[in-house]
């Protein structure tokens, strides 16, 4: 999954990216108006709202630069904006902004804290989204050390970092690898998280992926995907992006298989969500295009093809 795993991703209650639940402090405590503004930001994020996340966070930085904000909440609130700009395909952008939290959080809290592994995380999602692989790849590894070493190989945190390396590994060609990696995270997010949680689906979601590098393996990777997507969809609802995004690798692995008819569905879907919530003619929803446009036209819907690649790309 691009977003979650690559995509994507991130712990859902987004812990890998320094966010936090907030919710409002009883009756007569008081709180800076760029926190509301930032716990805004998340709940919009979480809830798939990227452009309602954009507008919060952008006020809560704005805010945050005209008073003295301690260099620990600063360096989350960059992540958090660094971390909406990498799911909506501004790369640059959400390099630069991790560069400034490690730079943060580094001299503070050290080299090996999880908290600098948190953000050299993301920076890796960025790497391998930008196809970086050798970089993403370093940088994974070197998260998962530190959150290996000071969590626990089995920790939540050091369970996604795991399907991040994975994913990197499918798009090097280590499929084998990279499924060996992904059942482990699984393993340890269904211990420590329970069978419905969010991350469980991501796993689901990556190991399908894993397995289905070879298209002979798609019946055996169908009900992985299904399982993913029902997780998700329960868990935040069937408009959200993270949704979309599981359907088109379904609807890829389905393709890979020679099943265009069973990817038909899954592709059209998915492009309606993420035209939904991304800017339009993004980076995904064209791709998303591309590669349903190559269905249809298998299926003989030149015409129906051409439609939706042209109204995607106009969108631009």
């Amino acid at each position: 999954m691009t977003r979650a795993l690559t995509i994507a991703v991130l712990a859902a209650s987004l812990s890998l990216v320094g966010c936090t639940t907030r919710t409002p402090n009883p009756a007569g405590t008081s709180h800076p108006l760029w926190y509301w503004d930032e716990a805004a930001a998340v709940r919009a994020y979480r809830a798939g709202r990227y452009r309602d996340a954009e507008r919060a966070i952008e006020s809560a930085v704005r805010t945050a630069n005209t008073t003295d904000v301690p260099a620990k909440d600063r360096a989350r609130m960059l992540q958090t904006r660094a971390e909406i700009d990498r799911v909506q395909g501004r790369y640059a952008e959400a390099e630069a902004g991790l560069r400034d939290v490690l730079a943060l959080r580094e001299p503070a809290l050290g080299a090996n804290d999880p908290e600098v592994a948190r953000a050299v995380s993301n920076l890796a999602l960025v790497k391998s989204e930008q196809g970086k692989l050798d970089e993403a790849e370093e940088l994974d590894r070197r998260a998962l050390a530190i959150l290996e070493r000071v969590l626990g190989p089995d920790h939540p945190d050091a369970a996604m970092v795991r399907c991040n390396l994975a994913a990197v590994m499918v798009r090097r060609g280590r499929c084998r690898e990279a499924e060996a990696e992904h059942r482990r995270a699984l393993s340890a997010r269904e211990r420590a998280l329970g069978p419905a949680h969010p991350d469980v689906g991501r796993s689901l979601d990556g190991l399908a992926l894993a397995m289905t590098c070879d298209p002979a393996r798609y019946e055996e990777a169908e009900p992985l995907f299904r399982r993913a997507v029902a997780i998700w969809e329960d868990a935040a609802g069937p408009s959200h992006p993270d949704v979309g995004l599981m359907l088109r690798d379904w609807g890829r692995a389905a393709a890979a298989a020679g099943r265009d008819a069973e990817a038909d569905p899954l592709y059209r879907r998915a492009l309606g969500i993420e035209e939904d919530a991304l800017a339009p003619g993004g980076a995904t929803t064209r791709a998303i295009a591309r590669e349903y446009g190559t269905v249809l036209r298998r299926l003989g819907r030149d015409a129906e093809a051409a439609a939706i690649e042209n109204r995607v790309c106009a969108a631009r």
